[in-house]
């Protein structure tokens, strides 16, 4: 899979990447657990609380959410592709 990264840089996409390609292959799986564990224990914070609000989109409104980027909206602008 290929990631379209540096055309996304201009839009204000973020891409968040954990390496673990280099690390010796017994690591790996421990690794990612160990990511996984943080986020979930809210190591990663987003949201109000950390200043940094989120903005929901349904996909039907994806204009919407291109406008509220455009216009700087303080936070993240999601754009949810599934229904809740």
């Amino acid at each position: 899979m290929e990631l379209p990264v540096r055309p996304s840089m201009v839009p204000n996409v973020r891409w968040q990447f954990v390496l673990v390609y280099n690390a010796p292959h017994e690591w790996r799986a421990r690794a990612l657990e160990d990511v996984g564990a943080a986020v979930l224990d809210g190591a990663v914070r987003v949201g109000d609380e950390a200043g940094l609000p989120l903005h929901h989109y349904p996909l039907e409104q994806a204009a919407a959410a291109h406008a509220a980027v455009e216009q700087g909206v303080v936070g993240k602008v999601l754009i949810d592709v599934l229904p809740d």
